[in-house]
C-alpha cells in the first residue's frame, strides 16, 4: 500500500505540472472566447466548492480497481444487454469511411480518443435507435458510428453536444461526411446550457452516449439528465468511466448494477472503460 501511494504522489507531482499548463491553455481559450465566459466562470467556482468531491490520483487508481473487478469485453457486455450473437465488426464494415475520416486535415490522434465505435453501432441497431443524444464529440467518432446506424431509419435522429475544442474550433465534428449530416444536428455549448436545449426536441432518448466533462460534478449533473431522458429499456453508456468515482457513486444512487467493459487501445483509441446502464 505504501508502494502505491509513493506511485500515485509521484503520478500527481506529474499531473500537477501538466495541469498547470493546461489551466493556462484553457484560459488563455475562454479569455478570447467571450460567448463562453459563463462555462469559465462555473469552473472557476467548482475549483473552490467544498461541497463537490475532488479526487486525487489515489482515487483515481481506486476507480480504475473498481472498474477492473467488474469489466468485461465489449463484445460479452452486448451479450449480456441484448443475448443476442449478431455482432458487426464496425471497423471492417466502415474501414473505408474510418480512413476518409483519419486522412483528413488536421485529424491527430492526440485530440482525445474515439469511444468503442462497434459497441455504440450494434447498440444503436439493437434498439432500432431513432432519437439519440451524446455529450462530447471531438472529431465525431462516435458521431460517425451513431449516423451510420440512423442514416436508413426512418424520422431518426442525434443531438450532439459539445463545445469547441482550444485553439482548434475547425475539428468539431470533421469526420462526419456531409451524406449523413440530415440526421444530425451539433449543439456547441457546454453541457448545462446544450443538454436541456437537446432534451427540449427529445423527450425521451432511446440511447445516450456521455463522452464530454470528465469531473466528477460534471458528470454527476448531466447523468441525471440523460438518465431521467431514456425511455424503458433505453441503454445509457459513459465513456472514461476510469477517471473518477463519479460513474460508481452514480449507479449507488439510483440503485443500479452497471455493466462495465474494458476498451483496448487500437488505431483509434487508448485503453479506458466504459460503463453502461439499462433503464427498466
Amino acid at each position: 500500500m505504501t508502494l502505491l501511494r509513493d506511485i500515485s504522489n509521484n503520478l500527481e507531482q506529474w499531473g500537477t505540472m501538466m495541469s498547470v499548463y493546461d489551466k493556462l491553455t484553457t484560459f488563455s481559450w475562454y479569455l478570447y472566447s467571450p460567448k463562453f465566459y459563463g462555462e469559465f466562470w462555473r469552473c472557476f467556482r467548482k475549483q473552490f466548492d467544498p461541497t463537490i468531491p475532488s479526487y486525487s490520483m489515489f482515487e483515481r487508481i481506486s476507480a480504475i480497481k473498481w472498474c477492473e473487478e467488474r469489466a468485461v469485453d465489449s463484445k460479452s457486455a452486448f451479450y449480456k444487454i441484448t443475448n443476442q450473437r449478431d455482432y458487426i465488426d464496425f471497423l471492417e464494415e466502415y474501414k473505408d469511411v474510418i480512413e476518409a475520416g483519419m486522412n483528413k486535415e488536421g485529424f491527430t490522434r492526440e485530440v482525445g480518443g474515439a469511444a468503442d465505435l462497434e459497441f455504440i453501432y450494434n447498440i444503436s441497431n439493437y434498439l432500432k435507435a431513432t432519437k439519440v443524444i451524446e455529450t462530447g464529440v471531438a472529431f465525431g467518432w462516435s458521431s460517425l458510428a451513431i449516423l451510420l446506424s440512423l442514416k436508413d431509419r426512418a424520422n431518426s435522429s442525434l443531438i450532439s453536444v459539445d463545445i469547441p475544442y482550444k485553439g482548434r474550433e475547425d475539428i468539431v465534428g470533421m469526420v462526419v461526411p456531409s451524406d449523413l449530416r440530415a440526421k444530425w444536428r451539433l449543439i456547441l455549448k457546454p453541457d448545462r446550457e446544450g443538454v436541456p436545449l437537446a432534451l427540449q426536441s427529445m423527450d425521451q432518448l432511446d440511447m445516450c452516449h456521455y463522452d464530454s466533462d470528465k469531473t466528477y460534478a460534471g458528470r454527476v449533473s448531466t447523468y441525471d439528465l440523460l438518465w431521467n431522458s431514456l425511455r424503458k429499456d433505453g441503454v445509457f453508456i459513459s465513456d472514461d468511466i476510469g477517471d473518477n468515482l463519479a460513474f460508481r457513486d452514480y449507479c449507488q444512487s439510483i440503485n443500479k448494477t452497471p455493466i462495465v467493459f474494458k476498451l483496448e487501445e487500437n488505431r483509434l483509441t487508448r485503453t479506458k472503460y466504459v460503463g453502461v446502464l439499462v433503464k427498466e
